[in-house]
Order: C-alpha cells, then sequence, then structure tokens
C-alpha cells in the first residue's frame, strides 16, 4: 500500500512551472491545475481552514493580494466565518489608501489596502534573532536581558521574557544571552512553539536575523515567515553578494518579498538637484 503524501506535497506535484514566463530566467509557479481539480482546491482551503480554526490562531480578518489571494482568501475567510480584505493593485480601490511597492524576479509593483481595512491598535511583536550581534538590543537598551537564545536553550516560556516598549503596541523579544554556537539552536521543532505562541498572542510578528551568507539561521527562520525582506547595506554590500544570499534563501527557505537599502548617501550633485527645486526648504 503507498504512503500517504503529507499534504504539502499533494499540493506541490498539482502547481506547474512555467520556465521564462513572464521573462527570461523567472520560473512562474502556475497553481491553475490546483485550482480546477475540486478535490485538490478542497484540500488546499481546508489546510488553511484547519490551521487557523483553533481559538489562538483564528484570525479577525484574512488579507489576500490581487489576484491569487483572492481566489483562496475569500474562500478560507467564508469557512472561518471572517471578514476579507482585499489588497489589490495600484489604482484599483476607490477609497483613501496606503500603499506599498516591492521588487518581482521581473521588475516591481505596488499594491494598495484601503485605510479602514484594519483598525488600528494591533498588537506587534519583534523578535531579535540575531543571537550573534544584535543590533536590536543596543538600540532599545536590552543589552543583557535574557531572550530566544535562553527560551531555546533551558525551555523557559517566552512571555516572561518579552520586554513591552513603553506605552506603544510594540513588545520584542530580545536575542538573550550569549552561545557558543547559536546555529544548533535553530531548528524547526524548537522554534514552533514560539512562532506558535507570537501568532496566537500578537497580529504582527518580525523577526530580526544576522546575515544570511556566514550564517544559515535566516534559512531556517525563513520557513516560519510570510513576508521576508532583505536590508542590503549600500556601498558596501555587493552586488554579487546580494544575488548570492536571495539565491541562498530561496533553495532553503522561500521566495524573498523585497529589499531595504539603508546607508544610502545622496551626492552632492543630487542634492543640488533638489535645493534647485526647493525639495530642501524648511
Amino acid at each position: 500500500m503507498p504512503t500517504p503524501l503529507a499534504a504539502s506535497d499533494y499540493l506541490r506535484q498539482h502547481i506547474r512551472t512555467v520556465p521564462d514566463w513572464p521573462a527570461p530566467g523567472v520560473q512562474f509557479r502556475d497553481i491553475t491545475p490546483l485550482l480546477q481539480d475540486p478535490r485538490v482546491f478542497r484540500v488546499l482551503i481546508d489546510v488553511f481552514v484547519h490551521r487557523y480554526m483553533t481559538p489562538e490562531l483564528r484570525p479577525d480578518v484574512v488579507a489576500g493580494l490581487d489576484a491569487r489571494g483572492f481566489i483562496i482568501g475569500s474562500v478560507v475567510a467564508y469557512e472561518l466565518g471572517v471578514g476579507f480584505v482585499p489588497i489589490r493593485k495600484k489604482g484599483k480601490l476607490p477609497y483613501t489608501t496606503v500603499a506599498e511597492t516591492f521588487e518581482l524576479e521581473y521588475g516591481s509593483a505596488t499594491v494598495e489596502l484601503h485605510t479602514d481595512a484594519i483598525q488600528p491598535g494591533q498588537r506587534v511583536l519583534l523578535i531579535d534573532a540575531d543571537v550573534r550581534r544584535s543590533s536590536i538590543a543596543r538600540y532599545f537598551a536590552l543589552q543583557g536581558s535574557r531572550g530566544l537564545s535562553d527560551i531555546l536553550r533551558d525551555n523557559l516560556g517566552p512571555s516572561a521574557l518579552t520586554v513591552p516598549i513603553d506605552d506603544s503596541t510594540l513588545s520584542v523579544l530580545p536575542a538573550g544571552s550569549a552561545v557558543d554556537n547559536p546555529g544548533e539552536m535553530f531548528t524547526a521543532a524548537r522554534l514552533e512553539p514560539i512562532f506558535q505562541w507570537a501568532r496566537a498572542n500578537f497580529d504582527v510578528v518580525m523577526v530580526n536575523v544576522p546575515a544570511i551568507l556566514p550564517a544559515s539561521d535566516a534559512v531556517v527562520l525563513g520557513r516560519f515567515a510570510d513576508v521576508t525582506a532583505f536590508v542590503v547595506r549600500h556601498g558596501q554590500s555587493t552586488r554579487a553578494d546580494v544575488a548570492d544570499a536571495v539565491r541562498q534563501y530561496r533553495l532553503g527557505a522561500g521566495c524573498v518579498s523585497g529589499f531595504v537599502f539603508n546607508c544610502f548617501a545622496p551626492s552632492s550633485m543630487r542634492a543640488r538637484y533638489r535645493a534647485r527645486y526647493g525639495y530642501c526648504r524648511l
């Protein structure tokens, strides 16, 4: 008797890869075969519904990105008995919106969300998973605080080590005590309970990880992420390093949603151009 397939493997068998579309070098994942088979489509919806039907993980709304997210997200929202929020391509929503631009393999795109789609006051958790050289700890003056490494090493609960930031809705789970080999602690089995707790107690979870090329931590942690953004330092990270990092992440974790370029210093010519047109006037 053949061994039953895991749901993820079963669904993956029904996703078609179309090479060099819509541009050369792009491996496009076509989900139309999955949607055309009613049994496979039912499995896909059930996977999402069963994951989020528990009270701890049940969302207030389901958001779907134009356009495949509409097909799947609206059905999941219906099954869960919650509202659906469409995230549409630029210029398609009639009311006041907020926008975000991100990079694709073959260009860039901008998506928009109605400003009243999600209510203010949602809880946000920032997990500092850079246990090698934490900048988050320095920024929030949390040096020496116990945190993620202590939870993984000593089987502690995360609630007592999470630090609320002033009067905001932001909380930080520090990186924790220094350890000899952080990579040995980052396994899916040990991280899963922490992320289950985070999803149940916060509306948004952000994870800060070390550089991907010298350490594999980002690949392991990326498997728990819905969205991944690479932070690239201008003038220091080469294009070849960025390409290698993206390639390594895709092989082990998934897609990179976009990039953030920091430490960018505009040229003097560009500064004069801005001043000429009054952009620098107070």
